[in-house]
């Protein structure tokens, strides 16, 4: 019953709008030939106008736009109640056939700043036996004007490769590799805990 009385608003809201489509497509053709704009569920999943309106989210995208980072290297949306702008590297890495951004920086609009950084070559840890792709910190950001800043970014964690949606909490003393096998970094001071952003820090 509720699936009728659903079907028949949907009706009377096409009627009232003029769209007399018979398919999905042509409905969406006739919403632009009147000027709307249509998203599929994915782009309007990732889209949220009202977060480009959010101060800190505004003053990130002009320092990206005044500093030559392409628009097609970032986009913002909406997690939840908190908007974001996430920027990815122009860079990326190949990982066992697997082209990964080398670089994703994701500013919230609560002040939040999220860095994952994709290693030169996989990482192996024969006491866990596993291999690991990325490495995650998080600290705060500042934009004022023409500055963008971070502040105590912190390591917290590792991602398995293929396995994106978990942080595996490795030994922070842990030593990255190099793709010749000799050591790089440890992995808690694989980025910098303070620094000024420029447009280095998105190629």
């Amino acid at each position: 019953m509720m699936k009728n009385n659903l079907l028949t608003e949907i009706t009377h809201i096409k009627k009232l709008m003029g769209i007399n489509e018979s398919t999905d497509q042509e409905c969406e053709e006739q919403l632009e030939n009147a000027g709307y704009i249509v998203y599929n569920p994915r782009e309007q999943k990732n889209i949220d106008l009202g977060c480009e309106e959010k101060e800190k989210i505004k003053c990130v995208k002009t320092w990206l736009d005044n500093n030559g980072i392409s628009s097609s290297n970032y986009r913002v949306g909406k997690y939840k109640s908190f908007c974001y702008i996430l920027v990815d590297s122009n860079d990326s890495i190949n990982q066992n056939g697997e082209n990964l951004k080398k670089k994703t920086w994701t500013f919230w609009d609560n002040g939040d700043v999220l860095y994952i950084r994709t290693f030169d070559t996989l990482q192996t840890d024969p006491d866990n036996n596993l291999k690991y792709s990325q490495v995650q910190y998080k600290g705060k950001y500042k934009c004022e004007g023409s500055d963008l800043k971070w502040e105590d970014l912190n390591y917290e964690g590792v991602y398995e490769f293929k396995k994106y949606d978990k942080l595996f909490k490795l030994e922070p003393t842990y030593m990255i590799k190099k793709s010749d096998g000799t050591d790089q970094a440890k992995v808690s001071m694989f980025a910098s805990k303070d620094a000024t952003f420029n447009s280095s820090h998105f190629n």
